[in-house]
């Protein structure tokens, strides 16, 4: 039995999970980096680390598959006298392991930061002797299922939904009808080594 999930309700499921408003709350962003026991977070633009001192029940599983070094925005409270931070919402998350280059025999994928990407077709790079300049997608990733991660990827043609398993050197990617929800592709990449 297939079932076949409508992708506006993942959407809105994920958007009611990880982006519920609070008045008082203001926008996080920056740097984990995880302890024993303590998870900080060094804010972009502050450069100073602060402990989360609490955090949704959905995002503590969230914060088990982090690690140091990942990225993330969210809304909560943040105590400068402290140095705490009270997590509401954890909106969106990059991975730092999933940085750089990843090939396949079709594309090559350039993870350039926490939101841009960059893919250029292999056999267009290995019939030129000039650089091809690529297609620029922009991505965004929050927490799903088990081991996998959703990622939305926007062009200038489309926004497509997908998940990612990403293991040390191979990421596979599902990519999904946004209208039936049935997965029409499946992509596996491997990370690039120099």
């Amino acid at each position: 039995m297939t079932v076949v999930l409508n992708m506006k309700t993942i959407l809105f499921a994920l958007a009611l999970a990880f982006s519920c408003s609070f008045a008082s709350a203001t926008q996080i962003s920056g740097t984990l980096q995880k302890g024993k026991k303590s998870i900080y977070l060094t804010l972009e633009g502050k450069g100073r680390r602060y402990l989360i001192t609490y955090t949704p029940s959905d995002a503590i599983v969230a914060f088990n598959k982090l690690n140091t070094g990942d990225y993330l925005v969210g809304n909560g409270d943040v105590d400068d006298k402290n140095r705490t931070i009270n997590l509401n919402t954890l909106d969106y998350v990059g991975l730092k392991k999933l940085l750089g280059v990843w090939y396949n025999s079709d594309n090559v994928m350039d993870f350039k930061n926490y939101t841009d990407l960059r893919v250029y077709p292999l056999a267009r790079l290995l019939a030129s002797d000039r650089f091809s300049p690529g297609t620029d997608i922009r991505y965004s990733m929050a927490p799903y299922n088990g081991n996998q991660w959703a990622i939305f990827l926007s062009s200038a043609q489309a926004t497509i939904f997908a998940t990612l398993e990403l293991g040390i050197d191979v990421a596979k990617l599902r990519l999904f009808n946004s209208d039936t929800g049935e997965n029409t592709e499946t992509v596996v990449l491997t990370r690039w080594r120099k």
